[in-house]
């Protein structure tokens, strides 16, 4: 029997029957959205620009760059899939991927265009992206393992590459493998420290290879990775069977992971569980973060980390992809499998209360 040490990313289980919570009939839910745009291509990543007014898309052909108001500024076709799209911390420059390449380009934010930069090849498909917090380093996740040990035609196995910006190389991988399952979005796996630009964390499983079937030997489990190593410096055991995405507190050392049902909080310095936030959404495979931290979005559900509790949510239009929080804290942007953008206004909700928007560049 061959063994590998390997972190199981994404774990789709059949026939599993699960707890789901009921919304009240007086759940407060949104359906006014500032502004929705609906495209022709399948979204699979979204995320704000530093400045608040812009919105990066990765859809299934290409990607798109759009005004706060949904205006198109920039569309890029590739002809193939773009599963991820990151910008730096700076905002002059932004990452996406490319099948077996990650390009990088160049953002004139005056002249609103787009140029090319750099790309790196890879040796497997990359599937997720995310930059540090100073932008010196870009994490991504690359299918890189031989497909006849594929667990199914949905199924691979792959690593977490670190790539140096200055150099723009390879600096270090992760030492360990991991099993990805192409069902879910992979773009939500990864995700950096606030403060701490040398610790990614990815969540996980460890399991064994044998005749090229894998088998679990292990909870699922938080790992966080050094950058300059690629080695596992940190492991929190967790205590869902089954998780699609995790997100660092902007402030301190906690995480929140979306899973089946709920969104669960860990504390990594302790390592143990805070609280299992209330979530009416099946299979989180999106969350984020307010930019004070005292709410998080879990999917299209609005829960107050306060009081532990879903203060309302945001009427869906489909499967969601990606929700994300704008820099002034108040509009979130979702984006959805189906082709929908919506821009939402979380005031409308009655017990969201901020003193004031956020400044934005």
């Amino acid at each position: 029997m061959t063994k590998i040490k390997t972190l199981l990313l994404l774990i789709v289980c059949t026939n599993i029957f699960v707890n789901i919570p009921i919304r009240a009939q007086e759940q407060v839910i949104i359906d006014q959205p500032l502004h929705e745009l609906i495209i022709d291509s399948n979204i699979t990543d979204i995320e704000w620009h530093i400045n608040g007014r812009t919105l990066g898309v990765a859809t299934s052909d290409g990607f798109r760059i759009y005004s706060g108001d949904m205006q198109l500024i920039t569309d890029i076709s590739t002809g193939h899939s773009v599963q991820a799209f990151s910008w730096n911390p700076d905002g002059n420059l932004f990452a996406t991927t490319q099948e077996d390449f990650i390009e990088i380009w160049a953002w004139g934010e005056n002249t609103e265009l787009a140029s090319k930069s750099v790309t790196l090849e890879s040796d497997g498909l990359q599937m997720a992206l995310d930059w540090n917090t100073d932008g010196s380093i870009l994490a991504s996740i690359a299918l890189n393992f031989p497909q006849s040990v594929f667990m199914s035609q949905t199924s691979s196995i792959g690593n977490i590459q670190f790539w140096n910006t200055t150099t723009w190389t390879l600096q270090s991988q992760s030492t360990d493998y991991y099993l990805i399952d192409l069902h879910y979005s992979t773009t939500h796996l990864i995700d950096w420290h606030p403060t701490d630009s040398k610790s990614l964390v990815a969540i996980g499983n460890s399991v064994e290879l044998e005749d090229n079937q894998f088998k679990f030997t292990s909870n699922l489990i938080a790992y966080v990775l050094n950058a300059d190593t690629g080695d596992q410096i940190q492991a929190v055991t967790l205590k869902s069977p089954l998780a699609y995405s995790v997100s660092w507190h902007p402030d301190n050392d906690m995480i929140a992971v979306g899973s089946e049902p709920g969104t669960i909080l860990y504390d990594m310095v302790n390592r143990e569980e805070i609280s299992a936030l209330g979530s009416y959404s099946f299979d989180i495979e999106a969350l984020s973060w307010h930019p004070d931290g005292n709410y998080l979005l879990s999917e299209s559900d609005m829960i107050d980390i306060r009081s532990s509790s879903v203060i309302g949510a945001f009427q869906t239009v489909g499967k969601i992809s990606d929700v994300q929080w704008n820099p002034d804290g108040v509009r979130i942007a979702i984006g959805y499998q189906n082709g929908t953008i919506r821009i939402e206004d979380a005031t409308l909700l009655p017990d969201f209360h901020i003193l004031t928007a956020l400044p934005t560049d």
